[in-house]
């Protein structure tokens, strides 16, 4: 709710180091003294603080529980039955788990499409018994 605005972001594909040291430069802090026991009381403070809709504040963070997530899986087993009670037996799984709940940017309209932090794409289990 507190981001800098996207007129003052960089919309290059590329870094754009001109930008993010025009947004990191300190300048006069208008609040020194204002506010003790914050970061914001200090002489000088980074200007993409002062381009926020309320910089008195810093970030003010929503919680949305409406995003989505997809898991697609295809399981293969094989087992192999010995005499004499020995059995062979291997399984593999290929998975992809991928959700859609983070912004990349907190004026984005949509969700980022990534692979989830639980996914795990292959996973294989031999395994000897009697």
């Amino acid at each position: 709710m507190n981001a800098t605005p996207q007129q003052y972001l960089s919309s290059s594909r590329v870094r754009d180091q001109a930008n993010i040291d025009f947004l990191a430069a300190l300048v006069p802090n208008p609040f020194r003294g204002l506010l003790p026991g914050t970061a914001f009381n200090a002489a000088t403070v980074a200007r993409s603080q002062l381009l926020r809709p309320f910089p008195q504040f810093g970030n003010v963070r929503t919680f949305d529980d409406n995003g989505t997530s997809s898991y697609r899986s295809a399981q293969f087993k094989v087992e192999k039955r010995f005499t004499k009670g020995y059995t062979l037996l291997a399984a593999y799984t290929w998975s992809r788990f991928r959700e859609q709940v983070f912004q990349l940017n907190p004026h984005d309209t949509t969700y980022e499409d990534r692979p989830s932090a639980s996914d795990v794409p292959r996973t294989a289990s031999p395994s000897a018994g009697s």
